[in-house]
This record gives structure tokens, sequence and C-alpha cells, in this order.
């Protein structure tokens, strides 16, 4: 079974998946060119699991700088924990992934199973026991009030769609950037509102970002989605929901229109976030400023 109906067995969207089943992953769609590029830029990596996060976090004692790729999607109560206590901790992250830490789900068998109910949370068990706080569906529903956003700094509810699910279909794909000044842009020549990834289109398919308000040309957060009280937008892109995705937040309203924001902030550690989960396309395309900017977090984050 699969947790999407689409191609699930017999169409039957499922809650309780195994690790042990036959998969085709997606690694090559965002993990292989960023480790590809990455490699070939001289740096190196020791690899994780997302499960580790939960199973065996005494790993992130030994490093200074954790990333994400691509889609990271699925996070449990233990790992979304564990990776929190590293950030307060004086550890760093970088989020180069979209749509990340946008379910929560249970793992079981010993990390072999998964469980995530989604919309139907209220076939939950523990929905029927009363606690909310475990149930696995939205990290950011009203029920469960840990919306990604105070991890990543942005989360989905606030993001959507960028040349995918036909939602901007004819957008640029790319970046606008609101603050050049900033260190993650050194040796970009950017300048305000340049634009940067379109010929890759590194924004999209899925992403994330918060809510904004503008000031003297300049995006500020609002604070009321749970992004951090000291998180600076850096660059943005336009994103929008799909009409159907109310159905899975509930409570929400049809084609809300958001961005994917590129920004930071810190908890002792420092958190950076792209907001796409296609920002490895423009390593494959040897994009100059994706370049530039990925190389400058990874320096500055692992010293």
């Amino acid at each position: 079974y699969s947790l999407y109906s689409f191609h699930g067995k017999y169409k039957v969207q499922g809650r309780r998946v195994s690790f042990e089943r036959p998969m085709l992953g997606q690694f090559r769609s965002w993990e292989y060119p960023f480790i590809k590029w990455a490699e070939e830029a001289g740096f190196v990596f020791d690899y994780a699991i997302n499960s580790d996060l939960e199973h065996h976090p005494e790993i992130l004692k030994n490093y200074k700088l954790v990333l994400s790729v691509g889609h990271d999607e699925y996070w449990s109560t233990p790992m979304r924990n564990n990776l929190e206590k590293y950030i307060s901790d004086g550890g760093n992250v970088a989020f180069f992934s979209g749509n990340t830490c946008c379910w929560q789900v249970r793992s079981e068998d010993s990390g072999k199973a998964l469980v995530c109910y989604k919309q139907a949370f209220r076939d939950d068990p523990l929905f029927e026991k009363g606690d909310p706080k475990l149930i696995s569906s939205l990290w950011s529903h009203h029920l469960l009030k840990r919306p990604e956003n105070t991890l990543t700094g942005v989360g989905f509810l606030y993001g959507g769609y960028h040349r995918s699910h036909g939602q901007f279909m004819d957008g640029s794909a790319a970046f606008t950037v609101h603050r050049p000044e900033h260190w993650i842009f050194q040796n970009t020549n950017m300048k305000k509102d340049s634009t940067f990834g379109g010929k890759d289109t590194i924004v999209g398919y899925e992403c994330d970002g918060c809510e904004f308000i503008w000031k003297e040309g300049l995006p500020f957060p609002t604070f009321s989605d749970g992004t951090p009280k000291n998180f600076s937008i850096l660059a943005t892109a336009p994103a929008r929901w799909h009409p159907d995705d109310c159905e899975w937040y509930e409570r929400w309203e049809k084609g809300r229109t958001g961005n994917a924001v590129i920004g930071t902030y810190s908890n002792n550690g420092t958190v950076i976030t792209v907001g796409t989960t296609d920002w490895a396309h423009g390593l494959a395309g040897k994009d100059p400023s994706t370049m530039a900017i990925t190389r400058n977090i990874i320096e500055k984050l692992m010293k």
C-alpha cells in the first residue's frame, strides 16, 4: 500500500506502510544531483536516513551542520524533537528542501513501518483517545498546534505549488532577491529585485513559505503562523495551493496564494531554508547563483 490512493494497491490510500515492501524512490530527482554537485565541488559528507533522527539521535553530536535535501515531507515527533534540540544546543541546519516536515507520522516495528492517517485523522486511534498531539496528520493542523514553521521557518500552509498541479504553470520558476546584502548572496552580484534559478526551474514543484506583509518594498513575517520571531525573508517566488488542498488541511480556503520563501533564523544554532523541493535542479544545471548560495551556506555553517 501507499499513503496516496492514486498509486496505492486497488487505488486505496494506506494508513500504515512498510519499508520492507518493494519501493520506487525519488533519489535521482533531488538528492542525487545535490550530492553529485557537492562532491564535485569538494565537499565531504556523511549520510543518514530520516529515521536515524528518531532511532539514532546520538549521531547529531558529531556534526556542526545537518542538511535536508529534496522532498523531506514525513517527520515523527522524536525526529523533530531531536533536531530542534540539536539547533537549540547550537547545531546548524540547512533545509535545501520543500514541503518539509509537512505530515506528522509515527514509527512502528523499530522503524520498519510508518503510520499516517492524513486527512482521515479522526480514524487515528490516538484521536479517539483525545490526545491530539501525536495524531498522524498535518503538523500545521489546528489540533496539533505545532506548525513546521517553528522548525524550518516556513511551511506549506503559506506555500503551495509552482509549475505543478496546474499552479503558475507559466511562472518564471525563479526567486526574486529582497535582501542582497545578506551573506548567502556573497559572490553572486545580486541586487535588490534580481532573480535567479529560472532557467533550471528551481522554484517548484512544492514550496514552503510564511505569511508576510510588505513595508517600504521589503517583506516582513507576521509571525502569526509559528515563524520564529527573528526570521528574515531573503527571497521569494509565488506559489499557490491546488483548490483541493483545503480538504487535506481542513478550515482553510480554496486555492490560496502564497510564496516559496528563502529565509533564516537563529536559536543558538542557525537555520537556513530555501522553501522549494527543486533547489538541486539549479545545481544540476550549473546555475552560478544557485551554486554560489549553496556553497556559502555550507561553508559558513559547517565551521
